[in-house]
């Protein structure tokens, strides 16, 4: 993904916490259950800032958990099944032919109120 700009930032029927982000070309990533969003609708959000922190909200959660999810023109998308077409499976292959998952991720979602790098 990329850079974004958020078109939901607000709490649904069932009382989860939901941020949604369009980043263009019919791509958008869907964030679920965060203890408090930190971006506002029409804010543009780069790669690796902070949007909201990890929680349990909504009347079905059972614990600290965070769901995402990427869909393209509303399908979702398997980012496993494009992790794995994006891999060699040669052991000897240098380190930077693998892919960083971080590199499909918009944003992140710490379980702290402190950032973590990455």
């Amino acid at each position: 993904m990329g850079p974004g700009k958020v078109t939901t930032s607000s709490k649904n029927s069932s009382g989860a916490e939901i941020i949604v982000i369009d980043h263009g070309q019919g791509f958008a990533t869907r964030y679920a259950h965060e203890s408090s969003r930190l971006v506002a609708v029409a804010a543009i959000v780069a790669v690796g800032q902070l949007i909201g922190k990890i929680g349990s909200t909504g009347i079905l959660s059972t614990g600290p958990h965070l769901h995402a999810a990427v869909t393209k023109n509303g399908q979702p998308v398997d980012l496993w099944r494009r992790l794995r077409q994006n891999t060699t499976t040669d052991p000897d292959a240098p380190e930077d032919t693998m892919p960083v998952i971080t590199t499909y991720i918009p944003a992140r979602l710490p379980r702290s109120a402190t950032p973590t790098a990455t």
